[in-house]
């Protein structure tokens, strides 16, 4: 199985390399779920509608299995597309299937379980079309590269195993990066003869104790071909080419690793004569050793006899010449030092005036820059301009800006939050009176109509019968007013109801009874115990507050505010420029004043020397001519016996670390010859590697590249195009602004 996924990575390799590049965007949040909304959903509405760019998102929130919650454009889809998106509308489904000790569960009843999990993650393009390939109608998919996140902790998760993705410890957690191609496998129609699969899941196994997940979050990208250029007369001779080259190139690996493992396997070979050897060079090495400390010794004494004779004299003929020399130089050299040194002390003073004077010029230039750009500053001298351009360099900050400006809009937005409840309130009333008013009229108009058909009927009653309402019922009760009677009389009553008259006199007391003082009253009270209500107040404040954050964001977002933060941004690199020229000239003035210090105590210092330089040379004089003469003698006596000892000691020396390093050198043998046929090993393991890395993946990938590579280059023009065309046919929007179109799902978290 690993076989077959290096195999399944190195074609989607290969394809990257081949023709373009893949730009991924990875998001692993570890917040509450929440938090994480919130972001999401900031993130897509505040994002600028007027924006153009060549890439739009789309968010995907899911429940922990994968199905779709909800769909949340970008601003300019959401334009396009209009504001209601379903599940049906997202191109690849992601659906998770999890496992716990071999049975499959639900992930609710997952959280805080422990055992063998699995966990695994099938990836379904819903997107193809019919094309014509080779004269032949074909089902290509738009090309999606799904790539998935996940973190495990390491204190729930161990023993992690994963198929089909890569995976990053770093001690507290795991993270799992698996990645996919759905429909790639069906729109390439790969041989069989290629034995080779892309990916359409991936699959984690780990043991779990006490199980939570976080988010999962996919990211489903068309642009795995996006600079392939359909259009290109030469896609397939690059093509061609390009697979003929890294068959070239593993051919050369090949030969090299064949080299390598016939060259070690003659190496180890020729071991034994290097343990002959090495046993011959120690016997030889021991003999040499010996022979030199003899000598070395008899040396040794006849040095110290001649140098015993020759000590004194050696050092009293040295110690004269050399103070002769010295004292001479020192006469010559102190009078010249005191003469350059005085000249130079008489022009401290001025040389210290003119370098403050410029570091003075400097900081008044400097204070007129900054103050005719609008900063203020107080007037800078050496020993305070450091501390108050660094104090204005940290004003500048795009932060400190940005904290500063956001205080200052809110406090402006927050003095006007009266105004704003009172019109958010005048909102809500009326349509607290609306409603109200609607439903006392229902009512009213119930009661009056209710009121009108009892005095219809009634007069109806006494018309037809001459009786009482009550007479009337009672005598149909026993009968004795027949059912056609009855009929009758209920179908006038109905007739007189459902005329103008009647309609007009229930109007007219309808609108009466809604502009009398008790209906009126009433609906007034109505609406103040609705706008008392918690249930209004909480609407005021929370759309108050709505109103006052949308203030804050509209003036932050404003020409104004950003045009601050942009400008304090390059004043603070012109500050941190000009002071670092003053730091430059500041370090020259210091060492200036360091320099005509020294010089002035150097001057006095050399008239005292040039005096005594002068009397040490007539007493060195004497002494140089009376030890040349005895040092002439002893010291050729004591030269030749120091030569002979220094010889000797120095061969005994050798050859002692000779018998020691060939001794090691035979200690060290077996383990060299141990690491010799472990390279043997070693290297004949890289070329069998090699050899079936060539038979089972470049081989066959450059049969299908070679001898099919119309067909796969007519295959990918045609996925290449379905993916460039994809985003503007999903979006609506023109092509030319839109070519990337990435879909990031978000799963619900377990157990967190």
């Amino acid at each position: 199985m690993k076989t077959m996924q290096n195999r399944a990575l190195a074609v989607i390799l290969c394809f990257a390399l081949l023709f373009g590049s893949v730009g991924l965007v990875n998001a692993v949040n570890s917040g509450k779920q929440a938090e994480e909304e919130t972001a999401v959903n900031t993130a897509v509405t505040e994002s600028p509608s007027d924006t153009v760019s060549d890439s739009e998102a789309v968010y995907v929130l899911t429940d922990a299995a994968g199905t779709v919650d909800k769909v949340i454009l970008s601003d300019r889809l959401q334009q396009e597309k209009g504001t209601s998106q379903q599940a049906e509308d997202i191109p690849v489904e992601v659906r998770f299937t999890y496992r716990l000790d071999g049975r499959e569960i639900a992930p609710e009843e997952l959280a805080g379980k422990s055992g063998k999990v699995e966990i695994r993650i099938d990836y379904k393009n819903l997107v193809s079309e019919k094309k014509e390939i080779n004269g032949k109608q074909e089902t290509l998919y738009v090309p999606f590269l799904m790539v998935s996140a996940l973190l495990l902790d390491n204190e729930h998760f161990s023993n992690v195993e994963v198929e089909n993705a890569k995976t990053v410890n770093d001690g507290s957690r795991t993270v799992v990066i698996g990645y996919a191609l759905p429909g790639m496998n069906e729109s390439l129609a790969l041989p069989e003869s290629i034995d080779l699969t892309i990916p359409d899941h991936v699959t984690i196994t780990a043991d779990a104790k006490v199980f939570q997940l976080g988010s999962v979050y996919t990211l489903a990208t068309n642009e795995l071909l996006r600079d392939y250029d359909e259009n290109d007369p030469d896609a397939l001779n690059k093509l061609v080419s390009s697979m003929n080259d890294l068959t070239d190139a593993t051919d050369r690996l090949l030969d090299g690793a064949k080299a390598l493992n016939e060259g070690l396997n003659t190496l180890l070979s020729k071991s034994g004569v290097l343990s002959d050897g090495v046993d011959s060079l120690c016997s030889g090495a021991d003999q040499v050793a010996a022979g030199a400390g003899t000598l070395a010794s008899g040396a040794k004494s006849l040095a110290d006899g001649a140098k015993s004779v020759n000590h004194g004299t050696a050092q009293l003929a040295d110690g004269a010449g050399s103070l002769l020399a010295g004292a001479d130089q020192l006469s010559a050299g102190a009078d010249q030092l005191s003469a350059g040194l005085e000249q130079l002390s008489g022009n401290s003073a001025a040389l210290n005036q003119g370098a403050e004077a410029v570091f003075a010029s400097l900081l008044s230039a400097a204070q007129t820059q900054l103050t005719s750009n609008g900063l203020s500053v107080a007037p800078l001298n050496i020993s305070n301009y450091q501390s108050e351009l660094n104090r204005i360099i940290a004003s500048l900050d795009t932060d400190a800006v940005y904290a500063a400006a956001l205080a200052q809009v809110t406090a402006a937005v927050e003095a006007q939050r009266p105004e704003i409840e009172a019109m958010v309130t005048a909102a809500v009333k009326e349509q607290v009176t609306a409603a109200v008013t609607a439903a006392v009229q229902q009512n009213v108009s119930e009661q009056v109509k209710t009121a009108v058909a009892e005095q219809v009927r009634a007069q109806v009653i006494q018309a037809a019968t001459g009786m009482t309402v009550e007479e009337y019922e009672a005598a149909a009760a026993n009968g004795l007013i027949d059912e056609a009677t009855q009929a009758a009389i209920e179908a006038q009553i109905t007739a007189q109801l459902a005329s103008s008259d009647v309609q007009a006199l229930i109007a007219q007391n309808v609108e009466a009874q809604m502009a009398s003082e008790q209906v009126q009253g009433l609906i007034a009270q109505n609406i103040e115990a609705q706008m008392a209500s918690e249930e209004i107040q909480k609407t005021i404040a929370d759309n108050t507050e709505a109103q006052v954050q949308k203030a804050i964001a509209d003036t932050m977002a404003g020409p104004e505010v950003q045009g601050q933060l942009a400008a304090a941004a390059e004043g603070a690199q012109a500050v941190i420029a000009l002071k670092t020229s003053l730091d430059q000239y500041n370090a020259f003035y210091m060492g200036v004043k360091s320099y005509t210090a020294a010089v002035d105590a150097a001057a006095q210092g050399a008239a005292a020397l040039s005096s005594g330089a002068a009397e040490l040379k007539t007493g060195a004089t004497s002494l140089a001519d009376g030890s040349a003469q005895l040092l002439s003698g002893t010291q050729t006596l004591s030269g030749g016996a120091g030569d002979l000892s220094s010889g000797a000691a120095a061969l005994s020396d050798g050859a002692d670390r000779l018998a020691a390093g060939t001794h090691d050198l035979q200690n060290n043998l077996p383990a060299l010859l141990e690491g010799i046929t472990k390279l043997r090993d070693g290297s004949q393991e890289l070329r069998s590697g090699m050899t079936q890395f060539n038979e089972e993946g470049i081989e066959k990938l450059s049969k299908l590249v070679t001898e099919d590579a119309e067909g796969l280059a007519e295959r990918l023009k045609a996925i290449a195009a379905l993916g460039k065309a994809y985003p503007a046919a999903y979006s609506g929007l023109n092509p030319e602004t839109v070519s990337g179109l990435h879909f990031i799902y978000r799963t619900a978290s377990i157990g967190e």
